[in-house]
């Protein structure tokens, strides 16, 4: 009797750490890791330095413990730091949900960039909390307000988010950086929510790209990688007539992404308009700040030379106060930009305006900071 029970005591057992290790999800079928060398491609001339920033988002919260995603990102991530090529750069390393907290931590950097030390803060990192991706996202804004020239955000996540925060905060990363900011995102995990959302945060970089985890865990894979985001081919290896800039925006044929801007427009890395923009206003005021009207006259002169061009400007406003006083701010902050543009030589045919209210936050309301990013007016093409 006593050796049966002991025979269903082990079977248990074994089914248990069985049915666990099914649970994981299996790690790609390369298992040993060899850096590519990219120094090869800097030294010969042929390539260059692209960026001298980045910084590192790697998701730590609760849903990332699903299928083993934590332990891939933290490897992938570190396979990265493996292959970067040797070049004088800065780096910082921000993690959401780290050691069961709810917040964003900057573990490492801003700073200039070594191997071994970013290599400690990858493995130092733990998991689970539950911090929204949007919230690491704003903070690494501030991050990189002290630093200079092109810059690459790299964000490690499964993308399991329950609201639009990740992608509004990049777009608000996006106005800030501009023409500078490229966005990669690297996917852990299959979901297909979480899929459409990196998907879409890596377009509002205007360049950088979205792949999956499993597409870069091989070395060929990494390398590929680590080249489009830290390197580029040297301008003066390029074919002849390739620098042509047919629009004359300033960016050549070959990089411009939007071959046909409008006469005078001022536009981005790629060539595309940078038309869209935001006005922002002081708490209960509607009364335009002089550091907009730059902006604002810019957009006069723009749609003076574009006559077949049409705005829409919508108002928005914080959550303080009741939700009709924000209304009436809201469709008041719309009118004073329209009456600015119709003042300034636009026709007002060209132009229709709306009040959000507090409907439509880029920002959380929980903050100063947050409630001074909503009190705004958008200028949006039609």
């Amino acid at each position: 009797m006593r050796k049966n029970i002991l025979k269903l005591f082990v079977f248990l057992v074994m089914g248990v750490l069985l049915a666990s290790c099914a649970a994981r999800k299996a790690p790609p079928s390369e298992s040993a890791f060899k850096p590519v060398d990219l120094n090869a491609k800097l030294k010969s001339g042929e390539y260059e330095q692209k960026v001298e920033t980045f910084v590192v988002i790697l998701d730590a919260s609760s849903t990332m413990s699903e299928e083993g995603n934590f332990e891939m990102a933290k490897e992938v991530a570190s396979r990265m730091n493996q292959t970067i090529p040797e070049m004088e750069l800065v780096a910082a390393l921000r993690t959401l949900g780290e050691n069961r907290t709810n917040e964003t931590r900057l573990v490492y950097g801003t700073t200039r960039y070594k191997r071994g030390d970013l290599e400690s803060a990858i493995v130092g990192v733990r998991g689970f909390g539950a911090t929204p991706l949007g919230h690491a996202i704003e903070a690494a804004s501030e991050d990189l307000r002290t630093t200079r020239g092109n810059t690459a955000v790299i964000i490690f996540s499964d993308g399991k988010e329950t609201d639009r925060t990740a992608l509004v905060a990049a777009e608000i990363m996006k106005e800030e950086l501009g023409g500078r900011l490229c966005i990669y995102t690297v996917l852990f995990g299959d979901d297909p929510a979480g899929r459409s959302l990196m998907e879409q945060i890596a377009r509002v970089g205007e360049c950088g790209y979205f792949v999956s985890a499993e597409e870069i865990y091989p070395s060929e894979g990494m390398a590929t990688l680590a080249e489009n985001i830290f390197l580029e081919k040297a301008a003066e290896l390029l074919p002849v007539g390739a620098r042509l800039d047919s629009d004359e925006d300033g960016v050549p044929d070959d990089l411009d992404q939007c071959p046909e801007t409008p006469e005078g427009a001022t536009v981005n890395s790629v060539g595309c308009w940078a038309f869209e923009g935001v006005v922002l206003f002081d708490f209960g005021r509607y009364d335009i700040k002089p550091e907009a009207y730059p902006f604002l006259n810019e957009v006069v002169t723009i749609l003076k030379m574009n006559p077949e061009t049409k705005v829409e400007i919508e108002g928005h406003t914080d959550n303080v106060g009741t939700a009709e006083y924000n209304q009436r701010l809201s469709e008041e902050r719309a009118k004073v930009i329209m009456d600015y543009l119709v003042e300034n030589g636009i026709d007002a045919e060209r132009l229709s305006q709306k009040g959000y209210g507090v409907t439509q936050p880029v920002a959380s309301n929980d903050t100063e900071e947050g409630r001074a990013k909503n009190r705004r007016v958008e200028l949006r093409r039609q």
